[in-house]
């Protein structure tokens, strides 16, 4: 379900000309002076820095392939059953496997393969930490949802659900995220911060109350890094991060690197 041939790797409509230059591999070479006697090298021995750091990512975007992706991940967090339900839907072309993993309990990690077209639903059980949850999920091409809160009678009860776009009405296939906010705890004010563009929106919700909004993606190149927050909650923290794919070549994450670059 999650295997492919690797074709969408290439660009068969145009091509690289040429061969990719490579950088020289002349360091590598061990320093003995005759290299074509056959020796075997057994007695090189690199030698590791002596001060050694994790390598960082190489700032600055890169061309990107199309991919056939299309995600779809919500959480529902349950006040009365004191649990929390993850949906994961899949309405793209290729299968993909999701990974759960908890922030505040011992237990997972846990692993959702979902075929095209198809969906699964997970469960988790809060008695075990307090009415807390804390859970990551992790997706093909940076996608990434982080649900943190609770279910106690003073936590904030936001459900928030999205839908990628992509309009074709003019042609240019622009992207954008439908994002619905339904509060189904008291009322509360809901921030939704874009941590590409540092921009924010806040809106009071009642109880009961459902609120639909939309992000435009067209400067991210499709890329989106949003963070929800409730004013009535400090613990309540949800993130949605991924890439709205609309069938054309697109970019590589604009905010990879970004750490490294400055």
């Amino acid at each position: 379900a999650v295997c492919g041939d690797l074709t969408s790797a290439f660009n068969f409509t145009s091509p690289n000309e040429g061969l990719a230059p490579l950088p020289s591999t002349a360091g590598y070479k061990p320093p003995v002076a005759d290299i074509t006697s056959g020796t075997r090298f057994d007695d090189y021995h690199p030698v590791p820095p002596a001060k050694q750091a994790l390598p960082q990512q190489e700032p600055g975007i890169r061309p990107a392939r199309p991919l056939p992706y299309d995600l779809r991940v919500d959480g529902d967090a349950d006040a009365a059953q004191k649990k929390f339900g993850i949906r994961f839907v899949n309405p793209g072309q290729a299968g993909v496997c999701f990974q759960v993993r908890s922030g505040n309990t011992a237990t997972g990690p846990w692993s959702y393969t979902v075929e095209a077209g198809k969906s699964l639903y997970g469960v988790w059980d809060l008695a075990a930490s307090a009415g807390q949850y804390d859970l990551s999920v992790y997706g093909p091409n940076g996608f990434f949802r982080h649900f943190k809160g609770g279910v106690a009678s003073t936590a904030a009860l936001v459900d928030v659900d999205t839908v990628h776009l992509c309009d074709w009405e003019y042609g240019d296939g622009a992207r954008s995220l439908a994002i619905a906010l339904t509060n189904k705890g008291a009322s509360c004010v809901v921030t939704l911060t874009d941590n590409y563009t540092g921009r924010s929106e806040r809106h009071r919700l009642s109880r009961g109350q459902r609120l639909e909004t939309q992000i435009g993606l067209h400067q991210t190149h499709g890329w989106y890094d949003l963070a929800v927050t409730a004013d009535s909650d400090a613990n309540f923290n949800w993130q949605l991060a991924g890439h709205v794919e609309n069938g054309r070549p697109s970019i590589s994450d604009p905010a990879m690197g970004r750490i490294a670059a400055t």
